[in-house]
């Protein structure tokens, strides 16, 4: 084996190669640092915890001590874990590890009396809290390398400057998701009373973990818009119903559905061109326009995201805004296509939202949904979820055909329009979206 200089020491102190068990560790005899080569502490956790992939996650910063396997700078990484505060050198492209004496021994006292707790109704066994996001490297001159002795040739020579970060690299939503693992996020969060409360009784879904990068204006837009024509409806319905006309009342909401909806036996006029886009923000009651609004939030942060990393401002807003109407113009040709010839209008945002997850099961292919079933919350992948969704929206062509009250040609439409098309919308390819392994 290499023999390995102590990154901390500065001058050159070979380390110790130690025995603990199986596993052969690097000690320096001097500050009695430790250097840990990649897998080597999993090892050291008895392989409760993918230590390296976890350490890859945290926030870090620049630092002057040089890895001795890769002769490049390491990262400091600071993080805490309730009252546990730990700070170690990590290696981004050997993964390997350097921890001053003590640090792994506060942190393995920790990892014990939190990971091998049991599922229960509330807390369900759940996957590893990866929170952190990548802060950009520090301005400022880069830290000055010492010299190293490479035994191996017994030359001096200068290790290699600290990595620079490409444009491709800089701080954003692609960095974001490409570093969140989603099979360990989340292990030690269990989930609260109040999300197992609303699964329960809403039976609506909640996201296991995916946070998003920005704020999605866009998103709280096209929610404010189907907000103001959904009380526009019913202060029409309210004001007719004042008067004791209830037949009125129908009247004027049939309406105002012919009005803004989309009929196929309108097809080619211009009303109908026109209505492709103003159908898609009219419901027809409270439940439909909340399911519609959630489903829309929760899949629609985080496809927002990956259309915010455009640099112009107006156009991060209009892509989205651009591929949210496409795709709710796809499930309206499509409920045309299907229903050709009827006069029975077509309302509201699924097709549109339905193209949002298929955008979604295409770029966060790993994501999980608790989804609350006799009393226990499961975790669900969005592959399963979404896919039992599509199911669903065929089984009811199957069954129902024509005479389903809900526009199943719409939903699916405006599904296969994102999945297929998102690619002509974002900066990235979707696979680039895919966390690293």
């Amino acid at each position: 084996m290499n023999a390995r200089i102590c990154p901390q020491c500065q001058d050159n102190t070979i380390m110790d190669k130690v025995t603990v068990k199986d596993l052969i560790i690097d000690i320096c005899p001097r500050c009695k640092g430790v250097y840990y080569d990649r897998g080597e502490m999993k090892k050291a956790l008895s392989g409760s915890l993918d230590a390296e992939t976890i350490l890859s996650r945290l926030p870090y910063d620049g630092s002057n001590l040089i890895c001795p396997a890769c002769e490049i700078n390491m990262d400091k990484i600071s993080a805490s874990k309730g009252d546990l505060i730990y700070e170690m050198h990590f290696c981004r492209s050997c993964l390997a590890t350097f921890l001053s004496s003590g640090e792994l021994y506060k942190i393995r006292q920790k990892l014990n009396g939190s990971v091998f707790r049991q599922p229960s109704a509330l807390r369900p066994k759940t996957i590893v809290e990866t929170t952190f996001m990548h802060p950009p490297r520090p301005s400022g001159p880069a830290p000055q390398p010492f010299l190293r002795l490479d035994l191996s040739s017994n030359e001096v020579y200068s290790p290699a400057r600290p990595v620079k970060i490409s444009p491709a690299e800089e701080k954003n939503a692609l960095m974001h998701y490409k570093n969140i693992n989603y099979e360990y996020a989340s292990e030690y969060e269990p989930i609260s009373a109040s999300s197992y409360l609303f699964c329960l009784f809403s039976n609506l879904p909640l996201e296991v973990y995916n946070p998003r990068y920005y704020f999605p204006l866009v998103l709280v837009f096209i929610i404010a818009a189907n907000s103001l024509v959904f009380v526009l409806t019913y202060k029409l319905i309210a004001n007719a119903s004042a008067m004791g006309e209830l037949s009125r009342a129908y009247q004027v909401l049939r309406g105002f559905y012919d009005t803004l909806g989309l009929v196929p036996a309108e097809f080619l006029s211009v009303k109908y061109f026109l209505n492709l886009f103003s159908y898609q923000f009219v419901h027809a009651g409270l439940m439909h326009f909340i399911g519609n609004m959630y489903f829309l939030w929760v899949f629609g942060d985080n496809v927002c995201d990956i259309f915010y990393d455009r640099k112009d401002a107006a156009e991060r807003e209009a892509s989205f805004l651009g591929f949210y109407l496409f795709t709710g113009i796809i499930g309206g040709l499509a409920n045309t296509f299907f229903f050709y010839g009827a006069d029975i209008p077509l309302i509201g945002a699924s097709g549109a939202v339905a193209g949002v997850m298929g955008a979604y099961l295409r770029l966060f292919p790993g994501a999980k949904f608790y989804q609350v079933i006799f009393f226990y919350p499961f975790k669900i992948p969005a592959v399963y979820y979404i896919g039992i969704w599509v199911i669903g929206q065929v089984l009811m062509a199957f069954f129902l055909g024509a005479y389903s009250s809900v526009s199943w040609p719409a939903h699916l439409g405006g599904f296969i329009a994102g999945y297929m098309c998102i690619d002509y919308f974002i900066p990235y390819s979707p696979e680039e979206v895919t966390p690293e392994s």
